[in-house]
């Protein structure tokens, strides 16, 4: 597998979207921030949900890995505003879209003329539903 994602819907983050990579104080993955950051660039640009930011987080899933990692937390269950998103099958599919696109910018080669992964949200794309 090229990357490890995992979706996470907790109550204990608080309201709004934040993207976590394996950190700790002495070491951090510098690909997994970067997956993190191309993800929650789409989370929030695209979705408008509050920007609760990237962090590193020293959890298993994330540090227990051969290749990029991130958590992805578009919501919380504990905040009401989140859950009903959450619940709305049209939201998740606009979720998926979001991450899949942040995922794509990630694995895009670098434009020469300039590092593509480091742009903004792409346009939304059209999908068949």
């Amino acid at each position: 597998a090229a990357v490890c994602l995992s979706i996470h819907t907790g109550g204990d983050g608080g309201p709004g979207a934040s993207c976590c990579y394996f950190g700790s104080d002495t070491t951090h993955s510098p690909a997994g921030r970067r997956l993190a950051e191309a993800i929650h660039r789409e989370l929030t640009a695209r979705l408008g949900l509050a920007d609760r930011g990237t962090a590193p987080l020293a959890v298993a899933v994330l540090r227990e890995t051969r290749m990029p990692a991130v958590q992805v937390e578009p919501g919380s269950i504990a905040d009401p505003e989140d859950e009903r998103r959450l619940l709305d099958a049209s939201f998740r599919r606009r979720l998926a879209t979001a991450i899949a696109d942040g995922l794509e910018r990630f694995l895009a080669p670098a434009d020469p003329a300039g590092d593509l992964r480091a742009g903004g949200p792409r346009a939304p794309r059209s999908r068949a539903t």
